[in-house]
């Protein structure tokens, strides 16, 4: 190898501090085969990629790896940002003759993505601790030597350090919406920044346990003795999916294994025994992870440990019967039922619950966990020891679970890990066809079908839910019989805009109070795909075009006060707009009052139905009746011959605010010329607040 060298001066202005120092310039380089340059600006290469190979290299530590975190301030900056004037001098005043001017860590290769589970990351090591060097490429290990035991130099001043979630890493800066973040390296720029030598050590994880973690430990090389896997039953991950496992130790301790859904052992059974894991330990919000290079960092090689599954000895029907009706029942026998998976969160519409059903019922079970569809898809079969444990009503709903604060709520994951037995996998489940009108409490828990269903008129043009919050939307049959479709924010369908037409619909059934409630597991089960059923109305008044506040008497409608001094008026709630009645502090002996609808037009020989929805507050003995006329000739309803329609009026044991669908009431009956008027009773004592929405007329096409 020929080298024509040249010594030059170079001045460096570093932190306010002008420094000289004399450099070699590397003029002409002639290579021998199979020797691998620092520089390859000169020289033709059979690659794109610069390479970072060296035996040797002038490059030296100028500080550690935790010397590199202590830098960090909160938020991202370029180290040389970071460092200050007399880190600079030191490094200046301590650098040999032929050493670059920069900030430079040294350390080891600890990871690799030859298996695929890291992804454009490396993460490094030296006795003071780890971080995560990020590049923009894949198989790192192979193209540029970074693999298990590699010492790498890495000059990281150009750089820019951050900290995502609880993990140092360094890396190329970009600006995202003004905000300085974190990304790989170009390959092209590797050679600048990296320098990988040809010295390789054996790595020796630090051994360590899950009581005794701490961020201490975060990003380096360790292992875990007298471990298993919680589900066994399962692969490492879901295809094209990072998932989480559950490893436990004999005292239930748990830490969660990340694998991507992307690495070569995705679909790898999980090992059934028990023993010692390597790997690097990771956090993600406070959260501990660790994370394996391929399936020889696991070494499961002895008989699994802990107690047997039990075995089951009762029904989900006959644990419910042990209710006793308190706000928070602990159960105090060994109960232990089993049942199939019907419900989870994989599409994120529920969140820290399971549904469950056995042959005798269904119910839900809430628990402190996330990710739960990993562990178990629907049609996963589990066995539940529920001594212990807590049942309690929510919204009327009996559910399993913890205690919170009293009432009510989610176990720790601690005691589901221990409680809960994973028994198989693709287990059938269960789904009733049913109708709107035929939804019953018996039905609650189950997942069930909805045929001849459409999300209603007013529900046409929005998505599934708003951005902000969990939202109910209406679904209805022909015969106007409706149930609220609720989905969550955060489900993956949120923003996905309703179908149009109409068709089946399978969900979950809940219920909160008096209104039963479906939620989705998948959109895949909105199958509303035949053309949708249209109203011909003749009526539709939701009183939003009316003043607020003041006596109704507009749009045809009339308030009239038969006996006493209070009206009808229009009031609004968060948007909602409806007519109210309430004789609070009316002063009367009486009060009996009317809203009258404009004249209406019923066909001869068509069913017309009639729909509205009703509410009350306060409740203090007042009554709300609809009624249908023939001869009212809009003046004074005592004068008029009215028929009161069999119509579901909010009555006491529904609960205050609470609405209530009035049922399909069919017209035909009345075909000609009709009014429909509501009538208020009640007094000074008697002061039921009632109010009136969504008065509806109409046939179908």
């Amino acid at each position: 190898m020929i080298l024509v060298l040249q010594m030059i001066d170079v001045n460096y202005r570093v932190g306010g501090i002008k420094m000289k120092r004399k450099h070699f310039l590397l003029i002409a380089v002639i290579a021998l085969t199979g020797l691998i340059l620092l520089n390859s600006s000169c020289v033709k290469e059979e690659f794109d990629t610069p390479p970072v190979y060296t035996s040797t290299t002038s490059w030296e530590k100028t500080l550690t790896i935790q010397q590199l975190k202590a830098l960090y301030t909160g938020s991202a900056d370029l180290v040389s940002n970071l460092a200050p004037s007399d880190y600079w001098k030191k490094i200046y005043d301590e650098g040999s003759n032929d050493s670059i001017m920069a900030i430079i860590i040294d350390g080891y290769v600890l990871s690799s993505d030859s298996a695929g589970n890291f992804y454009e990351t490396v993460t490094i090591a030296d006795e003071t601790g780890g971080i995560d060097l990020k590049i923009n490429g894949s198989d790192l290990y192979a193209t540029y030597g970074l693999k298990p035991g590699k010492r790498v130099l890495v000059r990281v001043d150009n750089l820019v350090l951050d900290n995502y979630n609880g993990m140092y890493q360094v890396g190329l800066g970009y600006y995202d919406g003004g905000v300085l973040k974190v990304t790989g390296i170009d390959p092209s720029k590797l050679s600048s920044s990296v320098r990988v030598t040809g010295e390789k050590i054996a790595l020796q994880p630090e051994k360590i346990t899950i009581p005794t973690l701490n961020t201490g430990l975060v990003q380096k090389f360790v292992k875990l003795d007298s471990v298993q896997f919680w589900n066994p039953a399962v692969t490492y991950s879901i295809p094209g999916e990072n998932t989480n496992r559950i490893i436990v130790d004999k005292d239930g301790n748990q830490i969660i294994l990340r694998n991507s859904g992307y690495a070569k052992f995705a679909n790898s059974k999980l090992p059934e025994g028990s023993g010692s894991i390597t790997g690097i330990l990771s956090i993600y919000g406070g959260t501990y992870q660790f994370l394996i290079r391929d399936t020889s960092d696991v070494d499961f090689n002895q008989p699994r440990f802990g107690s047997q599954i039990p075995e089951k000895n009762t029904t989900i029907e006959q644990l419910k019967l042990f209710y006793d009706g308190s706000k928070l029942y602990q159960i105090p026998y060994n109960l232990v039922i089993e049942a199939v998976v019907t419900a989870n969160d994989e599409s994120g519409n529920l969140y820290k619950q399971l549904f469950l059903e056995d042959e005798t019922g269904a119910i839900e079970f809430k628990v402190d966990v996330t990710g739960l569809y990993a562990d178990f898809p629907v049609g996963t079969k589990i066995r539940i020891s529920c001594k212990d444990l807590y049942m309690g009503e929510y919204g009327g709903v009996l559910q399993l679970g913890g205690d919170y604060n009293g009432s009510i709520g989610r176990l720790s994951s601690t005691e589901f890990y221990k409680r809960v037995y994973a028994i198989s996998t693709d287990n059938p489940v269960n789904v009733t066809e049913t109708t709107i009108a035929e939804i019953s409490d018996e039905l609650i828990g189950k997942v069930i079908t909805l045929s001849g269903v459409q999300f209603a008129d007013s529900e046409l043009g929005k998505t599934y839910a708003e951005s902000s919050s969990t939202t109910n939307r209406i679904l209805e049959d022909d015969l106007g019989n409706t149930v609220l479709v609720r989905t969550s924010n955060y489900a993956n369908f949120a923003n996905v805009e309703l179908p149009s037409g109409k068709g089946k619909l399978t969900a979950v059934l809940s219920k909160y109070n008096s209104d039963y409630q479906l939620y989705i597991r998948k959109v895949g089960e909105v199958r509303l795909i035949e053309p949708r059923t249209v109203k011909n109305f003749l009526l539709n008044q939701d009183f939003s075009s009316m003043p607020e506040n003041q006596d109704i008497n507009s749009d045809g409608w009339k308030s009239i006060a038969v006996e006493g001094s209070k009206n009808w008026y229009v009031k609004s709630y968060y948007g909602n707009y409806y007519a109210r009645m309430s004789a609070y502090q009316s002063g009367d002996a009486s009060n009996v009052v009317w809203l009258v609808s404009p004249k209406v037009t019923i066909p001869s020989g068509v069913d017309t139905y009639l729909k509205f929805n009703t509410e009350y507050g306060y409740w203090a003995g007042a009554t709300l009746e609809a009624y249908i006329s023939m001869d009212y000739d809009g003046t004074n309803p005592q004068t008029a011959t009215w028929t009161k329609l069999d119509a579901q009026i909010a009555k006491e044991a529904d609960g205050q605010w609470n609405w209530v669908n009035s049922g399909n009431i069919n017209l035909k009956e009345f075909a000609g010329d009709v009014y429909i008027g509501f009538k208020y009773t009640g007094s000074n004592s008697l002061t039921t607040t009632f109010d009136v929405d969504n008065v509806m007329i109409y046939s179908l096409q």
